[in-house]
């Protein structure tokens, strides 16, 4: 039916459009409802930021993984950044996957210590998340 909807009037026969008083109306309440209770899940959201923090320190740059291989693949190829990733993984406590990135003179080379240290931290990721959080909000207060 709302694939249906897509065709212009004149592509159409003559009935078929009255599905669509069905399907619409169902489609929009639907969508309300849904906004509805993402409203009400965000109003009681609780986020403990000094959890968080502890939580991401843990990773220890672990997080950038995949997308680390993915940016370095296409430089140095899918196989050689795959075993590069790879081989940086095993980590401990003196020797975390970001420090052992960032002391990876292939990695330095391909992208740059900036590019690497910003991938492997945390906190430009939180700052993206800060903004576009209240940007959802600030569009559901105009919307409200």
């Amino acid at each position: 039916t709302v694939s249906n909807i897509q065709a212009h009037a004149h592509e159409r026969s003559a009935g078929n459009w009255h599905s669509e008083w069905i399907v619409i109306p169902s489609l929009s309440s639907l969508t309300l409802s849904t906004i509805e209770q993402t409203q009400l899940f965000l109003s009681k959201l609780q986020i403990n930021e000094a959890r968080m923090a502890k939580n991401l320190n843990s990773t220890a740059g672990v997080l950038g993984a995949a997308e680390l291989q993915s940016l370095v693949s296409e430089i140095i190829g899918y196989e050689r950044s795959s075993k590069l990733v790879q081989s940086l993984l095993p980590q401990n406590e003196e020797q975390t996957f970001a420090t052992a990135a960032l002391a990876n003179s292939e990695l330095l080379d391909s992208l740059g210590k900036n590019k690497l240290q910003s991938l492997l931290g945390y906190k430009d990721q939180i700052k993206e998340c800060e903004k576009e959080v209240m940007r959802l909000i600030n569009s559901i207060k105009i919307s409200s």
